[in-house]
């Protein structure tokens, strides 16, 4: 949701967009059919979720 901050994409530190859009790239390419992310929302809470892709 809004406020909420991307800080880990499959356990590996996430520090710009430029640099989660090539991991994305990058998992895809390796044949992932899953994304694990890491979250902190805004009452700074860390959540974990899954993307199943296609």
């Amino acid at each position: 949701s809004v406020n909420d901050v991307i800080v880990e994409l499959q356990k590996k530190k996430v520090i710009n967009s430029s640099q989660f859009s090539n991991l994305v790239k990058e998992i895809i390419n390796k044949g992932a059919t899953t994304l694990y992310l890491a979250i902190f929302n805004s009452s700074n809470q860390r959540s974990y979720i899954t993307v199943k892709l296609k």
